[in-house]
């Protein structure tokens, strides 16, 4: 049987690593990792939507990246866990995931 999960990315930063303020137009995207890996990339504001295994479950962190060329990647959002515990690992200018499991 597969679980579905739908993540939200909210949180996201207001200033760069310099402490220069970033603006929303200034956001080009968010990086979705599973598993560590790089897995989708998706649009400021929109959900994710996947398919997981229900018998291992998966994890997911996500980055936000700047429009500059080549882009800036933030640090690490915190963890989302599916089929199991979430776990905070905030990080400096980092976003925030959350997500609902149906």
């Amino acid at each position: 049987m597969a679980v579905f999960t739908t993540i939200t990315v909210s949180a996201l930063p207001t200033t760069r690593t310099d402490g220069t303020a970033l603006a929303p137009s200034d956001l080009g995207g968010v990086n979705i990792y599973k598993g560590g890996t790089k897995y989708a990339s998706i649009a400021v504001g929109a959900s994710f939507t996947d398919t997981v295994a229900a018998a291992n479950g998966d994890t997911y962190t996500a980055t936000v990246f700047d429009t500059q060329s080549p882009p800036a990647e933030s640090a690490q959002s915190n963890s989302y866990v599916v089929a199991g515990v979430v776990t905070t690992l905030a990080a400096p200018n980092a976003p925030t995931i959350t997500g609902a499991t149906a």
